[in-house]
């Protein structure tokens, strides 16, 4: 396995972090730029290949659960090295390997995204227009 922690097309996830909580939890999607940026540059586009591509767009959201823990890790280590607890932060990094769990969220992360760009190209839409 790969210990390259890297993410494909940048930012390009975030499109697809933004539909999952527009899908789950609207209440906390006031606005974001990434699925306005589909919607008005891709309407039907966007919705057929949403809709063509539902296994695909699940797989997504599921691995995205994988980077959100990830990322919570990450926070917790680093609120950990501000208040100067770096006995606890050392501890903490060699109990949870949080960039270990990074590098595999992405790991299955960037395969199903690079996909989804692939497969978004057959719409007529272009993934680099969301690398941000």
């Amino acid at each position: 396995m790969s210990q390259e922690h890297h993410q494909y097309g940048n930012n390009f996830y975030m499109l697809f972090e933004a539909k999952k909580v527009a899908l789950t939890d609207p209440q906390r999607m006031m606005s974001d730029t990434y699925l306005k940026k589909a919607e008005q540059l891709y309407a039907l586009q966007w919705d057929a290949f949403l809709n063509e591509n539902a296994v695909l767009i699940e797989e997504i959201f599921s691995a995205l659960e994988g980077v959100a823990e990830y990322v919570a890790l990450r926070k917790r280590y680093k609120e950990l090295l501000k208040t100067g607890e770096l006995e606890q932060a050392d501890r903490f990094d060699e109990d949870t390997n949080f960039e270990l769990v990074g590098v595999e969220a992405w790991n299955v992360l960037n395969p199903l995204l690079k996909e989804a760009g692939r497969r978004m190209a057959e719409y007529g839409i272009e993934q680099q227009v969301f690398f941000g």
